[in-house]
């Protein structure tokens, strides 16, 4: 469940669109009859470090626990946002559907031909509220929802205008809802506008975050950073491509014992538009 929940974050963060001449903007906005074939990959290397007194390090070697926990994975998932013919109400369909993926948890949904549905508008992000052909329970599916589109629906941009060799910032806040638990971020995005070659605006990337969580009454801080790049054509208002690195630090204290995560991921993304 928590690689849908990856799915779902990394989905909604990759979104942007921007206008150009000699200035360009980052905006998230769909156009009604157009399909999106988004293909992203990553790769995640993670070493989990237990700090605690030999006692309880022992107990964890007994239980099969290594101590750093060491692993590394990789994914590329396939998925396609379509959108149909705008309505006399200004609102339009849109389907998101998983085309392929190499994770055996995503590639369920790729065999159930899973499809999650909501609607969009020319103003705003699309709202999703629920899927079709999953074998995923009820409970499952709300969740799975609410923490797509919470993600969605608090993904802001920098929206005016900035001409080559300017930036923009924004910071902001995450509350990302898993069951019970809620993690709380704030990220603080920069982007800045490197060239404009034709219909493609080149944009540098920066980010900070910093995140805060309440685990059944332990506190978990921590932050990270990142950087990358994006591509974005003009002409479809919908990016072409963007590559990210993060680099994450965790550590959750459980009084007799505190965990420390290390992370780094590495994204890599590309889009596909044509109108229908």
């Amino acid at each position: 469940m928590k690689k849908l929940f990856l799915l779902a974050f990394l989905t909604a963060y990759g979104l942007c669109t921007a206008q150009s001449n000699k200035e360009a903007s980052l905006k998230m906005r769909y156009k009604p009859q157009t399909e999106y074939t988004i293909t992203q990959s990553s790769s995640l290397d993670m070493v989990l470090t237990y700090v605690a007194s030999q006692d309880i390090l022992d107990k964890l070697k007994n239980q099969g626990v290594e101590n750093p926990t060491i692993k590394k994975q990789a994914s590329e998932n396939v998925i396609r946002i379509t959108t149909g013919s705008l309505t006399r109400q200004n609102e339009y369909p849109v389907t998101l559907s998983f085309i392929s993926s190499n994770n055996d948890a995503l590639d369920e949904l790729v065999q159930w031909g899973a499809v999650v549905h909501g609607r969009g508008t020319l103003d705003g992000l699309p709202v999703f509220d629920s899927i079709s052909n999953t074998k995923l329970s009820k409970e499952i599916q709300d969740v799975f929802l609410g923490a797509m589109q919470s993600v969605i629906s608090q993904i802001k941009y920098p929206e005016q205008n900035i001409k080559v060799g300017e930036s923009a910032s924004l910071d902001t806040p995450f509350n990302i809802p898993l069951g019970p638990v809620v993690i709380n971020m704030n990220i603080n995005n920069k982007y800045t506008l490197k060239a404009i070659k034709g219909n493609i605006a080149e944009y540098d990337i920066d980010v900070v975050f910093t995140f805060t969580s309440s685990i059944e009454g332990y506190t978990m801080l921590g932050g990270g950073d990142g950087g990358g790049k994006m591509s974005f054509d003009t002409s479809t208002g919908y990016y072409k491509s963007y590559n990210i690195d993060m680099n994450v630090d965790l550590s959750l204290d459980m009084g007799e014992m505190e965990i420390k995560l290390k992370m780094k991921q590495e994204t890599d993304a590309k889009a596909e538009v044509k109108k229908k």
